[in-house]
C-alpha cells in the first residue's frame, strides 16, 4: 500500500465530533463553582451575627445616654436614666420631683427585645433609687457601667464622671 502525501494515518486522526456523554468541560465546572461560591458568600454575609441584637441595643442605649446628657445641658435640668427589668427610660428632675420624659420620643421608655438583658454593673457613689445615672446641667454625670447581654454577646456601656459615654465588647 502506498502512502498518500499530505494525509495522516487513520490511527492518528482525532475524532472531530464531541461525544454527548463526555460530561462537563473544565470551563463549565469552574463557572458553576464560582456561582456556588458567590451564593454561599452572599448568604454568609446577609446572616446577622448571633450577638448583633445585643450590640445594636448597647449602641442604642449609648446614643440615648448622649442625647440625655445634651438634653440636660440644653434644658438646664438634671436628667436621669431609669432602668427596670423590662427596659429603660429617662426622667427630668423638676421642682416637684422626678418626671418621666413623655414628649421626646428618643428619651421615652424603651422595652428591651426579649432575648436582651441590661443591668447596672457598677455604681460608684450612687444611692439605691431607681435613677441609675444622672446628668447635671453642666454635662457631668454619675459614673456607671451597664451590661447589655443577649445572643451570646456581651457589651458594656460606660458613663464617666465627665459625661462621656462609650461602648465596649466584653465577649
Amino acid at each position: 500500500m502506498k502512502a498518500v502525501k499530505g494525509l495522516t494515518p487513520m490511527s492518528a486522526r482525532v475524532n472531530d465530533k464531541a461525544n454527548p456523554d463526555a460530561g462537563f468541560t473544565l470551563l463549565e465546572a469552574l463557572v458553576t463553582l464560582m456561582i456556588v461560591g458567590l451564593l454561599a458568600g452572599a448568604i454568609a454575609l446577609s446572616t446577622p451575627a448571633p450577638h448583633a441584637e445585643a450590640k445594636a441595643e448597647a449602641e442604642r442605649l449609648a446614643a440615648r445616654l448622649m442625647l440625655a446628657r445634651d438634653d440636660s445641658i440644653l434644658r438646664n435640668r438634671v436628667v436621669g436614666l431609669m432602668m427596670t427589668e423590662q427596659g429603660y427610660g429617662f426622667s427630668r428632675l423638676e421642682a416637684e420631683g422626678w418626671r418621666t420624659v413623655q414628649e421626646t420620643a428618643p428619651l421615652r421608655f424603651r422595652t428591651l427585645p426579649q432575648d436582651v438583658q441590661a443591668r447596672v454593673v457598677e455604681e460608684r457613689g450612687q444611692d439605691t433609687s431607681l435613677i441609675a445615672v444622672r446628668f447635671d446641667p453642666m454635662g457631668q454625670a454619675s459614673p456607671i457601667e451597664i451590661a447589655v447581654e443577649g445572643g451570646g454577646g456581651a457589651y458594656r456601656v460606660g458613663v464617666s464622671a465627665t459625661g462621656a459615654v462609650g461602648v465596649e465588647r466584653v465577649r
